[in-house]
């Protein structure tokens, strides 16, 4: 396991940024065992290619220590806050998915979720009603159930629409919200969703 551990180590650093994210997932796979690589992680937190830093961010919240979280608040969401403004709307929902996966460590995060808001019937914004519900305080959780509340209705009307894109999109939305109320609409329509809570 020690040989396999300072492959993983010595792995990111290497200049290819595939196999850098490659070490950075396989460490965060072994969770609270990859403590050794705790000040590498941290230093590929910092890493030019989002996906490298991403995945070792994760990493570290999966290893748990106190510094591998305090590098978790301080490096890591910080960047995905970043990515929130991006100009791509896929960008801004995967930096809102990642906040989200990352739990209370992503705390400090909710209002730069919130402001996804402003682009209601967006990917992003769905994504960040999703994150914050992840985050899981009750801050974060209260402004979820005020965008479901919000939004959930609309899209429950728009299953019914002529146009199959806004279906779609209405469908998408129930799944990402996923309250009792989506659920029993997208049931009515015959409609798979995911278990709830």
């Amino acid at each position: 396991m020690a040989a396999d551990l300072d492959l993983l180590i010595s792995a990111l650093s290497s200049d290819d940024a595939y196999e850098r994210s490659v070490a950075a997932e396989a460490l965060g796979n072994l969770g609270p065992e990859a403590e050794p690589a705790v000040p590498q992680l941290i230093s590929a937190a910092k890493d030019a290619d989002p996906e490298v830093a991403y995945l070792a961010g994760q990493a570290l919240a999966r290893v748990g220590t106190p510094e591998a979280q305090r590098a978790v608040r301080k490096v890591t969401v910080p960047a995905l806050v970043k990515r929130l403004r991006h100009e791509d709307y896929t960008e801004r929902s995967d930096a809102a998915m990642s906040l989200g996966e990352l739990g209370l460590l992503a705390e400090s995060a909710v209002f730069d979720l919130q402001k996804l808001f402003l682009e209601p019937m967006s990917e992003p914004a769905l994504h960040a009603a999703r994150a914050l519900r992840s985050i899981g305080s009750e801050k974060s959780v209260r402004m979820y159930k005020q965008f479901a509340q919000q939004w959930q209705e609309v899209f429950i009307e728009q299953l019914l629409h002529k146009d199959e894109a806004v279906r779609d999109f209405a469908e998408f939305g129930l799944k990402l919200l996923d309250t009792p109320e989506a659920r029993k609409a997208l049931d009515a329509m015959g409609l798979d969703h995911p278990s709830g809570e």
